[in-house]
This record gives C-alpha cells, sequence and structure tokens, in this order.
C-alpha cells in the first residue's frame, strides 16, 4: 500500500482531492494541517515534525492553489500568427 501525504487537505480543493484519493483501496492517505483538526497531522511546514511526515510517505502534493506559482498573463491564450 502506497502512502500519499496531501497538503493543503482543509481547503476546499484539498477536501475534494481527498474524497477522490480516499477511494482507491491501494492508498492510505493522511491529510496535513498547519491548524488543528480532527483527522488531520498538524505541524508546521518545516519543522522536524513535518520532514518526518514527509519522510513518512511515498508521495506528497498540495492541493492549495495559492501556493502555486501564478501563470503568465498569456496563459491558454492562442499565439499570435506570424506573416
Amino acid at each position: 500500500m502506497k502512502k500519499v501525504l496531501l497538503l493543503g487537505a482543509s481547503g476546499f480543493i484539498g477536501q475534494g482531492v481527498y474524497k477522490i484519493l480516499r477511494q482507491e483501496q491501494d492508498l492510505r492517505v493522511t491529510r496535513h494541517s498547519r491548524s488543528p483538526k480532527a483527522g488531520f497531522a498538524v505541524c508546521e511546514v518545516g519543522s522536524t515534525a513535518f520532514i518526518e511526515l514527509v519522510k513518512d510517505h511515498d508521495f506528497s502534493g498540495r492541493a492549495d492553489p495559492s501556493l502555486m506559482p501564478s501563470m503568465p498573463a498569456n496563459a491558454g491564450k492562442p499565439a499570435a500568427s506570424v506573416s
């Protein structure tokens, strides 16, 4: 069984990602939060406890879109044609 650490699991997107991942029978999903919540691993990112938590899992990922890099202004727009 693979162990997945889901960062940002208490947010709107994280809750949806968790609902999908927990349906997979070959995954054990640990939800992480920086503030106390029932059923979540709680520790500050970068702390010794957090580093150990990451090491104990096969995969980790974040579900918080505010932590993702911003997209360029022209992202998703077709490139201008050159004549």
